[in-house]
């Protein structure tokens, strides 16, 4: 695979005088407004604001996916229905899907803007609310931040520099997965009986997703950089401080279809996340998901991501009718 140019287009030769954090939150936002509402400066009101270290207490981390199983979708299933309803690892696939999504999207896309961000968990805040932990807020200091004097910082900081792109993206991807998720996926594990190939799934999932969104939502030149990012990391034989191969490698893939809503062609998971078998997602099958035709797939994304997205589209309600159907064979 090539590499990636060492600079990002329009990336500023010279003194950059933009804070790394507001051109970062600029640049997911004209991605598109779904990524640039994920990292905040300043907490909205509606939100606990939580230390990404408390959900490796295993007390607090059964909490949190309770209340990820319980919240879909703005709807409190305790109001209506038991918890014996749903499984404990079903809800932990759904709990590590949002948690994921702001560290993924932020840590690549200012790689590929030559900043490298420290997301170990002792310097995450993650935004919980109505039980949902998608968003988090942006560092306010520069202190983890490195850069690397082969990919130049689009944006200013006042940071450790090093030599290689190479130093930076092992630097960026120990800090997150071996300093941060690979411990969570653990204790879910652990605590849920959740099972490791669909929580980094759920990981490769979300690098799949900032590419594509970066391919869609950005001009080819500015989206190349951030999908290398992304493809660099799918494809790397091993991730620095976690044992054994890269836990990324081969849990998603693309079939191409000629279609220029899906530039780089539509995303497959091996694995299924299973949060069909939630009661708020009840029988809900991902666009992405292998428990659907590629015709479904493909028609499930168009009105999911469309302007005015709906869970009640056609597509939306054959998706649903076809994982009732799995669901009633399971009970």
């Amino acid at each position: 695979m090539p590499e990636p140019s060492a600079t990002f287009p329009g990336a500023q030769t010279g003194r950059a005088e933009t804070a790394w954090q507001d051109g970062l939150i600029a640049q997911l936002d004209a991605i598109g407004p779904t990524l640039g509402r994920r990292l905040l400066r300043t907490p909205p009101a509606s939100a606990e604001v939580i230390s990404a270290e408390r959900f490796h207490d295993i007390e607090y981390l059964r909490l949190a996916i309770n209340r990820c199983g319980e919240s879909l979708f703005g709807r409190m299933i305790g109001e209506s229905e038991p918890e014996a309803n749903w499984r404990p690892a079903v809800a932990a696939s759904r709990f590590t899907r949002h948690y994921l999504g702001s560290m993924t999207v932020s840590a690549l896309v200012a790689l590929a803007h030559g900043v490298g961000l420290d997301m170990s968990a002792e310097r995450c805040l993650k935004l919980v609310e109505q039980g949902l932990p998608r968003r988090q807020l942006v560092g306010e200091s520069d202190e983890g931040v490195v850069t690397c004097r082969e990919r130049p910082p689009s944006w200013a900081v006042q940071g450790a520099s090093m030599a290689t792109l190479t130093d930076l993206r092992g630097y960026v991807w120990r800090q997150l997965y071996a300093a941060h998720l690979a411990p969570l996926f653990a204790a879910t594990t652990a605590l849920t009986g959740a099972a490791p190939k669909v929580l980094w799934s759920n990981a490769a999932e979300s690098v799949a997703y900032t590419a594509d969104t970066a391919a869609v939502g950005l001009p080819p030149d500015a989206a190349a950089p951030i999908v290398a990012e992304c493809e660099a990391l799918l494809h790397a034989t091993k991730l620095p401080g976690v044992a054994g191969p890269n836990p990324l490698t081969g849990l998603i893939g693309w079939t191409r279809i000629d279609a220029a809503d899906f530039p780089r062609g539509i995303q497959l998971r091996r694995h299924c996340c299973l949060t069909y078998q939630l009661p708020a997602r009840e029988g809900l099958l991902c666009f992405n998901c292998p428990f659907l035709p590629l015709d479904e797939r493909i028609a499930v994304a168009r009105e999911m991501q469309g302007a005015g997205a709906t869970r009640g589209g056609p597509a939306v309600r054959r998706s649903i009718e076809i994982g009732k159907t799995k669901l009633r064979k399971h009970r």
